[in-house]
């Protein structure tokens, strides 16, 4: 399946058949900040956690009408702070490095950082027809950082297998796009 179709596929089914899902958490209205619990689990239908990737895509959407000629740098900084989290370790691949970091904050920072990159590579694609540079190589360390076996263990879930497959598949389609 290609990237665009999951995409869409997954933020069809997020948006028409559970509309009552919540995406986001509901602290991100009650002040400045946007720092929510990360997600640990993942949607049957897709390797990434549907709630924040789509939250990302509305956002951008939101930010792109409003400023379209504005660098994704911006967004990238404005979203990251209003979440708290440092626009730091894109490259943390280290198996003992990465545990201990998703110790460190319950996996607030690794989790919401990979998830926010990889709905906003989606959202560039689908948005643009095609992902800024930056954005995209951080979107492919992000996918092969939530396919490490120390990610896959901490998020739990079952289909730890069939979860890295597809991240390993949406890795080979965004490499592509």
């Amino acid at each position: 399946m290609g990237l665009t179709a999951a995409l869409t596929g997954a933020v069809a089914q997020l948006l028409i058949v559970r509309p009552h899902r919540t995406l986001c958490h509901s602290s991100l209205t009650s002040g400045p900040s946007r720092r929510r619990p990360p997600i640990r689990e993942h949607d049957n239908f897709s390797p990434i956690p549907l709630s924040g990737t789509t939250a990302t895509f509305a956002t951008y959407l939101a930010f792109r009408s409003a400023q379209p000629a504005a660098p994704v740098q911006q967004f990238i900084h404005r979203e990251l702070a209003s979440f708290e989290i440092a626009d730091a370790d894109w490259d943390l691949l280290d198996a003992a490095r990465l545990q201990a970091a998703l110790e460190a904050d319950n996996g607030f920072s690794v989790l919401t950082r990979d998830d926010f990159i990889l709905g906003l590579a989606f959202a560039q694609l689908l948005v643009e027809g095609t992902v800024d540079v930056e954005v995209k190589q951080r979107a492919l360390l992000a996918l092969c950082r939530q396919a490490a076996d120390v990610v896959l263990s901490f998020r739990g879930g079952n289909g730890e297998d069939d979860r890295k497959r597809q991240l390993m598949e949406f890795r080979s389609d965004l490499q592509t796009a």
